[in-house]
């Protein structure tokens, strides 16, 4: 359908066009492989450069058609710090010129292809690092084959991953185009898309222009020549239309993109200080519950630990084998993007571990020993990471008095425990709750993100790296690991799930 919004474009005008200034549109286009973005943009072009139906301007070559037109095309080099980097994980910006205003049509790389999820996750990642390096952003044109019947997995995957990573205010500015249908002919159920106000504003069009063919026009007959003209023309106003909406659309800030980066980033490495915490917190109430020694022989067992201490530089930290990777000189948005990461293999360069469990901390982690005494002293102000049981050595004269000394107070040996194992327990709750609340609040600045669905994946990942390294991370046993992970699936997923309704939470 024809958006309703198009008929109150020629009584609206850009404010910065208003007032003689240019506006500058940037219009990021997603899609998957195959659903006609390329045909897309081809059009587009052809629609600002008067291009011909006979004979076409070909931003982006087909089976037949070479690419002809360049001077309009910009790559995100920029970004790339690879040259051997695959073409097909860059965005390419296409920009065109109209009255006094500037359109920049952004084509990302395909999704769901041979690659699978993770390679989409990597296409996401530039996508997003290409619109953090710009000041604005106009809007988001999704491309679907309007012949299919309904939404495939992989494409469901890709837009609840970017609604995931889209600012509040800019779900008013999603359009939808459906390519190879007629107006009224489109297969697809719009309302799978479940992104609010698309079907009702009418927010969406449809396109099939067959003038990139695998047939080139003059070697048609004159009754499909015919058709092809008459499906450019209809293109044609297709693209106008969707072009005054554009115009009319607010122009909004990139920089809501950057607060969410910086958001996730901290919850990531709160999910790791957290699964690190009660690692730690269970070892020690495990040693005291099942240690045969008093409590004050308990009090001086050395325990070996991974802290985090506060650093003047940025640093790479790894999650996974609790590294400090690399002293960083620029906080590149895109950890994938980070200069310690091996672009081609995407791991890590100092661990070997994938880019996805690392993350950018002005922390840095050591291992330092201290005994159960130390860290009941300090257990509200040091951050505590893990703990692995050394060998006990004390002297025979100390062993001694220390016996002595637990014989006289067994009494207050009990209740202090007792008030040990408590503590615990509610230092695992304030930090469960901490993260809920943390969490609550960037439902706000970005609602369409499943933090059930992120939260899971994020700690079926941590497991799944654990498990892969042959349990040799984290110190810990597998029971003693899928423990915390079962209590964080059971806190602070529960928590969520009561929080958010299940339209909120379900991965469809």
């Amino acid at each position: 359908m024809i958006s309703s919004l198009t008929s109150s474009v020629n009584f609206r005008k850009n404010r910065e066009t208003l007032f003689g200034k240019p506006a500058h549109h940037r219009i990021l286009v997603i899609g998957e492989t195959g659903s006609g973005k390329s045909t897309f943009i081809n059009t587009v072009g052809n629609y600002f450069t008067n291009g011909k139906c006979s004979n076409p301007n070909v931003f982006i070559p087909t089976t037949n058609l070479q690419q002809n037109q360049m001077m309009n095309i910009k790559h995100t080099e920029n970004l790339d710090s690879c040259s051997t980097e695959s073409q097909t994980t860059r965005c390419s910006t296409y920009t065109f010129e109209k009255g006094n205003s500037y359109y920049y049509f952004i084509d990302s790389p395909g999704f769901n292809d041979t690659a699978g999820k993770e390679k989409d996750q990597e296409n996401i990642m530039h996508i997003l690092a290409t619109i953090m390096a710009e000041e604005t952003i106009t809007c988001i044109i999704i491309v679907i084959n309007g012949t299919q019947i309904r939404m495939t997995e992989q494409l469901r995957y890709v837009i609840d991953c970017f609604k995931g990573n889209l600012p509040a205010d800019l779900f008013d500015n999603i359009l939808v185009v459906f390519t190879k249908c007629a107006e009224g002919e489109s297969s697809f159920r719009i309302s799978e898309l479940d992104i609010p106000g698309v079907e009702d504003d009418g927010r969406s069009y449809c396109m099939n222009n067959s003038g990139f063919g695998p047939t080139l026009y003059n070697q048609c007959k004159p009754e499909y020549q015919k058709a092809r003209s008459n499906s450019w023309h209809d293109s044609m106003k297709t693209i106008d239309d969707l072009i005054g909406v554009i115009h009319a659309l607010n122009i909004k800030p990139a920089t809501s993109f950057k607060k969410i980066h910086k958001k996730r980033m901290r919850i990531t490495e709160d999910i790791h200080n957290l699964v690190l915490k009660m690692l730690s917190l269970n070892d020690i109430n495990d040693k005291l519950k099942k240690s045969s020694l008093s409590f004050n022989d308990d009090l001086d067992v050395q325990v070996e630990r991974y802290e985090f201490e506060d650093s003047p530089n940025l640093n790479l930290l790894c999650s996974t084998c609790n590294k400090s990777c690399k002293v960083c000189s620029f906080n590149t948005p895109i950890i994938s993007l980070c200069s310690n990461i091996n672009l081609v293999s995407g791991t890590c360069k100092s661990c070997a571990c994938s880019s996805k469990v690392h993350y950018h901390s002005h922390k840095e982690i050591v291992l330092v020993k201290r005994t159960i005494r130390y860290l009941l002293e300090h257990r509200e102000t040091n951050e505590i990471v893990i703990t692995k049981k050394l060998t006990k050595i004390l002297k025979p004269t100390e062993e001694a008095d220390k016996k002595i000394s637990s014989a006289s107070n067994k009494s207050k040996e009990i209740n202090d425990k007792k008030s040990l194992l408590e503590a615990n327990m509610q230092e695992k709750a304030t930090l469960i709750d901490d993260l809920v609340a943390m969490i609550t609040k960037f439902k706000k600045l970005c609602p369409g993100l499943n933090h059930v669905r992120e939260m899971q994946e994020m700690v079926d990942l941590l497991a799944k790296k654990y498990n892969e390294s042959g349990h040799k991370t984290y110190q810990a046993t597998p029971l003693e690991f899928d423990t915390v992970i079962r209590e964080i699936q059971e806190d602070l997923i529960g928590k969520l799930k009561t929080l958010f309704s299940v339209d909120q939470i379900n991965y469809k």
